[in-house]
């Protein structure tokens, strides 16, 4: 995974059916050969087995800027109203 991961650099990983939903940040060492649009950092999100009562969907808003924390922030929000 490390290979692909270094390899293509994507903004985003998503994994589904895994035990349990966490998210973690892969950082990519800094390689001048690369273009100034190379990514710096991966945003990987595993996914919890389809169950019920188990968290394994998420709607992600793609087409700008975000972090996981703004996502984890705004479902907190929405379990307030």
């Amino acid at each position: 995974m490390n290979y692909i991961l270094d390899s293509v650099r994507p903004t985003h990983w998503v994994s589904g059916h895994f035990h349990v939903k966490y998210t973690a940040v892969y950082p990519h060492n800094k390689d001048t050969s690369r273009s100034k649009d190379s990514n710096d950092k991966t945003m990987f999100l595993a996914l919890d087995k389809c169950l019920p009562h188990r968290e394994f969907l998420q709607v992600i808003p793609f087409g700008r800027e975000h972090t996981w924390e703004e996502t984890k922030k705004d479902e907190e929000g929405e379990e307030e109203s």
